[in-house]
């Protein structure tokens, strides 16, 4: 591997990581989307609970699909920590949200422009 890329590895690894952070940089654009659009909050509390059911939907799907399809042991297990832990966390924000706001936490309308 040094030989065939030789010089070249560092740069082919600092383009990786350049993909890697600017998903990460566009991941925090599609949050800030997502705020936009939510419910009109009124609280840091609220506004938390707002965002971070629909993250942890997601690494509930993420886990599921880690359940099936990975092929390392540690991988499952990790997945399966996660769905549980993430999905008893969702539950109680949820009766949080409900105790403390009144009503249900909104609906997610997904990534769908306004224009």
């Amino acid at each position: 591997m040094t030989r065939r890329f030789g010089r070249r590895w560092p740069w082919a690894a600092g383009c990786v990581l350049v993909v890697v952070l600017g998903q990460g940089f566009l991941l925090g654009q599609g949050v800030a989307v997502l705020a936009a659009k939510a419910a009109p909050v009124k609280s840091a509390d609220q506004h938390f609970i707002v965002m971070m059911v629909p993250h942890h939907d997601g690494a509930i799907v993420m886990a599921e699909l880690a359940l099936t399809r990975a092929k390392r042991p540690e991988i499952r297990a990790l997945a399966q920590q996660i769905k549980a832990s993430q999905t008893a966390e969702n539950a109680q924000m949820r009766r949080w949200y409900r105790q403390w706001f009144g009503t249900d936490v909104p609906a997610w309308t997904g990534w769908r422009s306004s224009t």
